[in-house]
């Protein structure tokens, strides 16, 4: 049988935690397009390993190259609200996480907002 460690951890701390902004996507705008554009700026003070994209808890997409944003069809999504979560990660899995809300319209809805 071995110990418990005894040292601390002194990576998994907040101050490494990655920020990120995302600059083309707002909670609760309305989505007329097959596909979502997300585009952002992410930074780490281990460096940025990774972006992970979520539709309603489903894995969307894992980005490993920067800059990190999205380009992906959601054609077979059904219209109506939905849930996107994209979590920034660095390379041991300190991670910061955004959700929002948006309206996906198909072709045939008329748009509410923006």
């Amino acid at each position: 049988s071995s110990q418990p460690p005894t040292e601390k951890d002194n990576v998994h701390i907040p101050e490494n935690i990655p920020t990120f902004t995302v600059g083309n996507f707002k909670e609760g705008q309305s989505v007329n397009q097959p596909y979502l554009s997300i585009a952002i700026q992410a930074s780490a003070p281990r460096g940025v390993n990774r972006a992970e994209y979520k539709l309603d808890g489903s894995p969307l997409d894992t980005i490993t190259i920067p800059p990190f944003g999205l380009e992906k069809s959601i054609a077979g999504t059904s219209p109506g609200y939905h849930e996107l979560s994209i979590r920034v990660c660095d390379d041991i899995d300190n991670c910061s996480e955004q959700k929002f809300n948006f309206n996906f319209l198909s072709s045939g809805q008329k748009k509410l907002n923006n």
